[in-house]
């Protein structure tokens, strides 16, 4: 615990671009590892589901004890709930409710949230390159990265989703527009240096 406390004391005090890149790239990676297992297993999802099936359960019994027949409708439709909950734990891409309405995904990002994943991991995977293979000059590149990449960030929200053909959106564009940036980077350091 302490060399974490350390760690991230050297961030503050002495600050390096390969600190930070570091540390980013290990909160990435350890959300999506979270996300992956949430996906994968359902394990919060399903204990919040056995949670509200124990309250609903209290709740069947209390009014059994009470002889209450006006909340039979109230039971009934916190029954269809849980069933419909349920379903989607069990079918989370899309499946039909109790009551025959469709409903789509718990799992589901927002729009904007899954471009600029696609559009933001082909720059991160070229800043994590950089900071391993660069011994100078990291701070002035990760902020050209930085740059760059926010700037294609910005027109890729701009650009419509290309829902016929999503291959355009979640992968030429992103890696297109990386390679052909570094591309020109390239190009223009050598005719700058008279190579």
């Amino acid at each position: 615990m302490n060399s974490l406390i350390d760690f991230f004391e050297r961030l503050l005090t002495n600050f390096t671009w390969s600190r930070l890149t570091f540390t980013f790239v290990l909160l990435f990676l350890l959300i999506s590892a979270i996300f992956a297992y949430e996906a994968y297993t359902q394990h919060f999802a399903l204990e919040r589901l056995d949670k509200q099936v124990k309250i609903f359960d209290q709740l069947v019994t209390l009014s059994e004890k009470l002889n209450l027949e006006e909340n039979d409708k109230v039971l009934n439709e916190s029954f269809k709930s849980l069933v419909a909950g349920f379903n989607s734990q069990v079918n989370y891409k899309s499946y039909v409710g109790v009551d025959g309405a469709s409903l789509t995904t718990r799992y589901s990002f927002p729009e904007w949230f899954t471009k600029s994943i696609y559009i933001l991991f082909p720059w991160l995977v070229l800043s994590f390159f950089l900071v391993v293979t660069m011994t100078s000059g990291r701070a002035s590149a990760m902020g050209g990265i930085m740059f760059v990449s926010s700037f294609f960030l910005l027109i890729g929200l701009i650009l419509p989703s290309f829902k016929e053909t999503p291959w355009v959106m979640k992968w030429a564009y992103p890696w297109g527009a990386m390679i052909i940036s570094v591309f020109l980077i390239v190009i223009f350091d050598r005719r700058k240096k008279g190579i």
